[in-house]
């Protein structure tokens, strides 16, 4: 979506400049800029529907929106250019269609950026947990093996406690991530729940 949307400020740019020096262009870029703008609509139903906070699927699609009426009105500024390519109405029209098609994929380039902040909350939160467990797993490996010793004369009992308290405050983090992310984090709480209870408890 930050591709396409970028992809159809950039072309809007172009129609502009174009459209003073080789107005002929603006059929094709016209066309460009339908094709990125259906990519966008595309990938924006798959967005609104998968998106954790309904508020954040409103702007998506409302900016979405807005943004195809703005590519309409400048496909239709750049349809009269050419037709007319000295008339300076038409030039002037065709301008502001640009500037409010650069308004409309900056809300929507904002509204994606506010979306991602939680995703990439949940993607750092896996990737530390992912190494935890491995950290978990390589020791209950070499305990399994009988090849992790103790420093002197320290014992497993030594280090339960420590060991439990540090299992519970991972859990808790969990669930204050989950509680602030919503229900996609479920299966990340319960994985660790259950990891915790058969590995250490």
């Amino acid at each position: 979506m930050v591709t396409s949307a970028k992809e159809i400020a950039r072309l809007s740019q172009e129609m502009v400049s174009k459209s003073t020096h080789d107005p002929n262009q603006l059929p094709v870029l016209s066309s460009d800029l339908s094709h990125h703008y259906i990519q966008l609509a595309g990938d924006a139903r798959g967005a609104v529907a998968t998106t954790i906070s309904q508020d954040i699927g409103i702007r998506l699609r409302c900016g979405v929106q807005e943004l195809g009426r703005a590519v309409i009105d400048l496909v239709r500024c750049g349809g009269a250019v050419q037709f007319s390519p000295n008339d300076s109405f038409a030039l002037r029209d065709l301008s502001d269609s640009n500037r409010i098609v650069s308004e409309k994929v900056s809300d929507i380039l904002a509204a994606l950026q506010a979306g991602s902040r939680g995703t990439q909350a949940c993607i750092n939160a896996a990737s530390t947990v992912s190494g935890i467990i491995g950290d978990l797993d390589t020791t209950i490996m070499f305990a399994t093996a009988g090849t992790l010793h103790a420093e002197g004369d320290e014992t497993f009992a030594d280090h339960r406690e420590n060991i439990i308290k540090t299992a519970k405050a991972v859990v808790e983090d969990t669930k204050t991530l989950v509680a602030g992310m919503g229900n996609t984090m479920k299966y990340l709480q319960i994985f660790l729940f259950l990891r915790f209870n058969s590995e250490i408890f």
